[in-house]
């Protein structure tokens, strides 16, 4: 919970939609959500969130690689409200999740600290990612799967290595699955 939460429980309210189309080979998804938490966000107020999420599908064949799939995957998640935080956004005392690019920016809250402030007057982050998949099936069990990730935010909200933060985030990343 967030920072100046004297209360780390409260009132829990969620509510998503989801659209799903499926035909053969394609797949379309598309997900919005809207929550609130009371004492759950950065200055102890009341958090609130919204999101949408849009995915696309296809599966294919290649002749010299065989059976594949393709994914898009667009998310927005604005977490703005009372310095963020709420509904599993678990924010650090400084207000910042650093996993995951939400909570304040770092600019804001060295700016605050600056002022005599604790950050609680600072926003929440606006946080945005795309990404794109390869899928792979050699057999009927086996999956893998090749991923690049794009993220960013309207704040500061990235940890980098060098221990400074920046707006955006880039990974890349691979998986094997074995179904049985």
């Amino acid at each position: 919970m967030g920072g100046g939460a004297s209360n780390p429980y409260g009132t829990f309210f969620f509510g998503e939609a989801d659209l799903a189309y499926t035909q053969a080979d394609v797949q379309y998804n598309a997900e919005v959500d809207y929550g609130q938490q009371q004492n759950a966000a950065f200055n102890g107020g009341q958090a609130q969130w919204y999101g949408l999420s849009l995915l696309a599908h296809r599966k294919f064949s290649m002749p010299v690689v065989g059976r594949m799939g393709a994914t898009l995957r667009y998310d927005l998640l604005v977490d703005s409200k009372n310095g963020g935080g709420g509904g599993g956004v678990a924010l650090n005392a400084n207000g910042m999740d650093t996993a995951d690019g939400f909570g304040i920016g770092a600019d804001c809250l060295a700016n605050s600290k600056a002022n005599g402030g604790l950050g609680f007057e600072c926003k929440g982050a606006t946080h945005q990612d795309v990404s794109l998949d390869l899928l792979f099936y050699p057999t009927q069990q086996i999956t893998v799967k090749v991923e690049y990730r794009h993220d960013w935010a309207n704040k500061q909200v990235f940890l980098k290595n060098d221990g400074s933060y920046g707006k955006s985030n880039d990974l890349l990343g691979t998986q094997l699955i074995y179904s049985f």
